[in-house]
């Protein structure tokens, strides 16, 4: 069955999308299905050419001229399409071809899916769109990536009839053999002087991440531990500002920054715990999972998906955000009891294969455009 994506991201990044629906593209293909892409995006005209599938790419130098040319040849791309190819699912995956292609796609008998990746976030420009994507989402089914998003939606007035939870899959990576000190020489990064007990983080470096608070579980947790490394990767506007407060704390010893890593996974590899500090709920936290995948024991906070995706005192434990005290219990407890790290680790693992799988999350995909 043939599907065509529609993929415009004008006014924001979506590369945490990106990895799931390629993910997920790739397990429908075993099953049958091709794609079919039209987009403004290189990473989706890369990974497309690399799969041998088909993907059309408009683009011009200034975005706001791309934007406009597209929404008039949309339209018209879209029937050929439906004529051509018989394409009878459009999936659309940023705001602007949601708004433009979704009655076109209706009119020409094709059934209309719209993933939702982040939740509606309630700006200016927000208000400015909202009526017509309430009005047009009784057309669609809306398909969110977690229980937080599917009830933010709603309380936004997307009609609860026309969304659908789809959690993001991910695949069993079997593990990784390479050593912690392969991968700082392999990226030059320095570590200083080796620890034992290594904790660590991977996301954007950003106040909704609430590494600050980890830094100050850090400090509270030295005189327990003296021995803790936590290792940060990621990058963001808020890296410098967390390197002043770590040497603050006096903790330039215990805190490595090694920045954006194209394999964050084998860094995971190599943490006792895996700890996602964040202050703000997002749609859905997919490095939980790859944590979880790779056996770790997790903490997190109690706000969005992160509830649904650890079951406390099984597969990790939820601490309160903003809470540095309560955050520095969480890992005593599981320093003190690696009895509990390696049982964590191991359920964390289970749930992952058969409550996030790809094969579940194609599974459940079918039985939306069915």
């Amino acid at each position: 069955m043939p599907i065509l994506l529609l993929q415009f991201p004008l006014f924001a990044s979506t590369i945490g999308q990106s990895r799931h629906v390629f993910s997920l593209a790739a397990e429908l293909e075993k099953r049958g299905y091709s794609f079919f892409c039209i987009t403004t995006d290189t990473t989706f005209v890369q990974e497309f050419r690399v799969r041998q599938w088909h993907v059309l790419r408009l683009t011009l130098k200034l975005p706001l001229l791309t934007a406009c040319v597209s929404a008039l040849l949309l339209p018209f791309l879209i029937l050929w399409y439906r004529i051509r190819h018989r394409v009878r699912i459009l999936c659309c995956l940023t705001l602007m071809e949601k708004l433009i292609a979704t009655p076109v796609a209706r009119l020409a008998g094709m059934r209309v899916i719209w993933m939702e990746s982040t939740l509606p976030h309630r700006t200016f420009f927000f208000y400015l769109y909202h009526p017509w994507y309430i009005l047009l989402a009784h057309l669609a089914t809306v398909v969110t990536a977690s229980d937080a998003a599917r009830t933010a939606f709603a309380r936004a007035y997307v009609p609860e009839t026309h969304l659908v939870r789809l959690y993001p899959g991910i695949a069993d990576t079997g593990g990784w053999q390479t050593s912690l000190f392969t991968t700082i020489a392999e990226t030059k990064q320095p570590l200083g002087h080796k620890k034992q007990f290594c904790i660590g983080t991977v996301g954007n470096l950003t106040r909704k991440h609430g590494i600050e608070y980890l830094l100050q579980a850090v400090r509270r947790c030295r005189e327990m531990i003296p021995d803790i490394q936590c290792v940060i990767v990621g990058h963001g506007p808020e890296r410098q500002n967390l390197q002043w407060l770590a040497e603050r704390l006096d903790l330039k010893e215990h805190v490595l920054f090694v920045g954006w890593q194209a394999s964050a996974q084998k860094w995971i590899t190599h943490f006792d715990i895996f700890i996602f500090p964040a202050v703000e709920g997002d749609a859905f936290n997919n490095i939980l999972l790859e944590a979880m995948g790779e056996q770790k024991p997790v903490i997190g906070t109690r706000v969005g998906s992160i509830m649904e995706i650890i079951e406390p005192t099984k597969t990790g434990m939820l601490v309160e955000p903003k809470n540095p005290a309560m955050l520095a219990e969480a890992i005593l407890n599981l320093y003190h009891h690696p009895e509990w790290r390696e049982e964590m680790g191991a359920r964390g693992r289970e749930r992952a294969r058969k409550v996030f799988s790809l094969d579940r999350a194609a599974d459940e995909f079918e039985k939306i455009i069915s």
